[in-house]
């Protein structure tokens, strides 16, 4: 008894973290369809709509997300283990390749899904609050480069290491 215990105390011990990360992207991901929300001034009927349309292709996106990781550890387990055999690697790359077809396809299925639940009046909306999230994310990662950059050089001209 003592010892099935201890296993399970261990067991949720080093569940608790995933479980944590998971419920906060969870949260995160609700605080910003909030947002979203408030700022289409989506109705209460259209709220429920979008929900349901969205978990509609929640179990499918899911599976999807997980062949996409199974094929990228295969291509690292092929690439590790079999750095000559080039057919592998290839086989592998295009495994990968075609399980993220599937899931961009998936992703373009529910926001089709989801956009379809606005109004004429929202959807112009809609798409500039896109445009304004993908800008601002290129601008981050242009700032990310150019800070690893930095610390390259200084990196080269004897500084501190890169990370």
């Amino acid at each position: 008894m003592r010892t099935t215990t201890t296993r399970l105390a261990l067991a949720l011990l080093l569940l608790a973290p995933l479980t944590a990360a998971q419920s906060a992207r969870s949260a995160r991901a609700h605080a910003r369809a909030d947002r979203l929300a408030r700022k289409l001034d989506l109705s209460e009927a259209q709220r429920e709509e979008i929900r349901g349309r969205a978990a509609s292709h929640a179990d499918e996106l899911e599976r999807l997300r997980a062949a996409v990781a199974d094929a990228r550890a295969e291509l690292r387990h092929v690439l590790d283990t079999t750095p000559a055999d080039a057919a592998a690697v290839r086989a592998a790359s295009q495994r990968l390749e075609a399980a993220r077809t599937e899931r961009t396809v998936a992703r373009g299925a529910r926001c089709a899904d989801v956009r379809a639940a606005l109004t004429p009046d929202q959807q112009p909306r809609a798409q500039q609050l896109r445009d304004e999230h993908r800008a601002q994310r290129a601008s981050r990662k242009a700032a990310r480069v150019e800070r690893r950059a930095e610390r390259r050089e200084r990196h080269a001209a004897g500084g501190d290491a890169p990370r």
